[in-house]
């Protein structure tokens, strides 16, 4: 009886031991992933840093095929499909890139709804989206918008990219037809507070969060251009020219603005008007 109850002992012990194993190379295990996938997006960042978007989106990749459980990864990846979509024409392919980053957006944000950036992205998509769609679609666009952008305003107030992107809302619902603001009063979207005095506020402020932005900058200039205010557009487009460029997307950013001062210089109003809507 003695030796059975020591053999009993042993065999316990042993199982926990053998449990306690499988637990910490499983930990390990997992956490040897999650640094290979770290490592992979510190990569993507050092290649985005250097202007090679497609090198930056290949190592995203890998950080996601290595560690399917990592969000930022996703982001990433759809912020490089998004801007593989800007750099080709209307078509679509173009559609589709946008929809193939909207699903992996929305993943993220369901997997972690606190994750504020892979609502910037979102919004992005939005943008793009509302320039392609009309009537009852583009409505329901516009209320997800502000919807998600009041929500996120409420998790973080310093976050510039939060008032950037609730600008430009207020900026695009301005410029929507008469029906579909009228049809937007009785269902309470909020269409009736858009304006575009809200918009360059909300830029400014933004701007003040970020000054190096040359994104915000030139946001604002495209409302102030908008409200006729032409001397004040000038003003912030060449603070927008610059500021030092930090990614591949500033340098076309960095263009326009300078087109548009040429437009302003020449006093072409309707065409710039029509070029930055």
């Amino acid at each position: 009886m003695q030796c059975d109850r020591r053999l009993l002992f042993y065999v316990n012990k042993r199982n926990l031991t053998m449990r306690k194993v499988g637990f910490l190379f499983l930990f390990f295990g997992m956490s040897a992933t999650a640094q290979d996938a770290m490592r992979w997006i510190r990569q993507g960042d050092s290649l985005d840093q250097a202007l090679d978007a497609q090198g930056a989106y290949e190592a995203y990749q890998r950080a996601a095929e290595g560690d399917s459980t990592n969000n930022l990864a996703r982001v990433k990846i759809a912020e490089k499909i998004i801007q593989f979509a800007n750099e080709i024409p209307r078509s679509a392919e173009q559609r589709k890139k946008y929809r193939d980053a909207e699903s992996l957006i929305r993943r993220s944000i369901k997997e972690d709804s606190s994750n504020i950036f892979a609502y910037y992205v979102l919004f992005e998509i939005f943008d793009k989206q509302a320039a392609e769609e009309s009537g009852s679609a583009r409505r329901a666009i516009f209320s997800e918008w502000k919807k998600l952008n009041d929500r996120i305003l409420a998790l973080d107030t310093l976050q510039n990219q939060t008032y950037r992107w609730l600008g430009i809302w207020h900026r695009e619902v301005y410029g929507v037809s008469w029906v579909t603001k009228t049809w937007s009063r009785i269902w309470s979207d909020g269409y009736q507070n858009a304006s575009l005095e809200n918009s360059v506020d909300l830029l400014r402020k933004a701007a003040s969060l970020d000054s190096f932005s040359c994104g915000n900058l030139v946001e604002m200039g495209k409302t102030l251009t908008l409200m006729e205010q032409w001397a004040a557009a000038d003003s912030v487009f060449l603070k927008a020219v610059s500021v030092p460029v930090r990614s591949k997307r500033d340098h076309k950013i960095q263009r326009d603005a300078r087109h548009w001062r040429e437009l302003l210089s020449e006093k072409r109003y309707s065409e710039l008007e029509l070029a930055i809507e």
